[in-house]
């Protein structure tokens, strides 16, 4: 309470949305359980926050192996399965964290730590991990064509130039994003045909325009978590769409958007509460990056990277309901919150 009280009140608001929508919920066991998952990443962040100051080049290599592990889970689930549907090869590999293939956003958005432990770091066993770590990564959003990871790891480049040089910006991204599209066509990886599909797989925008049709329902605590589908069900009777929207044929669990879910689930409360967290976490990554020595190749600049990553794929993939997602959520909290000290000694 005493070291960043705003902080502190920001996770208190966003823990008493969660326990008041599910007070409230439509499916009081299903929030309970929605509720747990919470808690792992809430022990994440205290530990992160009682952390010795200066500690987080050495967390950088805890995030660097997470990345790897999230990698090669995927990649061994592809190799162990018959299927070609790399929804199927997920769903077969009974993992409890990595559920449809847009989980492999888990190890995405910390890849640019991976990246800095890569560049920066003294350590040559650990530099020659981040590189197989990338690598691995690379072949894991590959075998997955997850378009919202690709998105993301282009966003997160992008940022990262913008800050780097931001007079050349423009110039650098244009550049950066024809090499991409030169390599795609060469190599015939099929990311832009991939990208092109979406005039028939858009789908997203349906469940979305579903799911809010009745947000107004429960305007402050929403439905409760987890019960996203109620809401999307009773919209799916009375929504009217144009031809090129594509409906969702399947059962819609969650809202594919933390931020659409946190609307129709915890309602007005559980957005601002969410909101007000994120911008919280944002200004003190920020600020712990600009206080160190040099920025540009301070391991919290590259935290800040990639929580922009998150809060970025944040909205068209990541739910609450998984996992990983609320441990990232609460990872960026601790790093945030952690007593800072110079890039110095982070690069020791």
């Amino acid at each position: 309470m005493g070291h960043d009280p705003v902080a502190y009140l920001a996770v208190t608001l966003f823990l008493l949305s969660y326990f008041a929508s599910v007070l409230f919920s439509n499916d009081t066991l299903k929030s309970l359980d929605a509720l747990a998952v919470l808690f792992p990443g809430l022990l994440i962040a205290y530990i992160l926050l009682h952390s010795p100051p200066g500690c987080v080049h050495y967390i950088s290599w805890c995030l660097l192996l997470y990345v790897a592990t999230c990698s090669c889970l995927i990649i061994l689930m592809f190799v162990q399965s018959n299927y070609v549907n790399p929804a199927r090869i997920l769903f077969e590999g009974g993992s409890a964290a990595l559920v449809v293939p847009n989980d492999v956003l888990a190890g995405t958005i910390f890849s640019p730590v991976a990246a800095a432990v890569w560049v920066y770091d003294r350590h040559p066993l650990m530099k020659a991990l981040a590189v197989c770590s990338l690598f691995i990564l690379a072949i894991a959003v590959y075998l997955t064509q997850s378009r919202v990871a690709i998105l993301t790891l282009f966003f997160m480049v992008l940022l990262y130039l913008f800050f780097r040089d931001r007079q050349r910006f423009l110039i650098t991204g244009a550049m950066v994003s024809i090499a991409l599209f030169l390599i795609d066509a060469l190599l015939d990886l099929g990311i832009i045909r991939n990208f092109w599909l979406l005039r028939e797989q858009n789908s997203r925008l349906g469940i979305w325009l579903a799911g809010l049709m009745h947000w107004s329902d429960h305007p402050i605590l929403g439905f409760g978590p987890s019960n996203f589908e109620i809401a999307y069900e009773l919209g799916l009777t009375e929504l009217s769409v144009p031809e090129w929207v594509t409906m969702e044929p399947r059962r819609v669990p969650w809202a594919h958007s933390l931020y659409v879910e946190a609307l129709v689930e915890r309602g007005l409360l559980g957005l601002i509460a969410l909101v007000f967290l994120m911008a919280v976490i944002f200004l003190r990554l920020g600020d712990h990056a600009k206080s160190s020595d040099n920025p540009l190749s301070s391991f919290h600049f590259f935290i800040f990277i990639a929580f922009c990553g998150f809060a970025f794929a944040g909205a068209f993939e990541p739910t609450m309901q998984r996992i990983w997602v609320a441990n990232s959520l609460f990872i960026f909290l601790g790093l945030a919150c952690i007593r800072h000290k110079t890039s110095a000694s982070d690069r020791s």
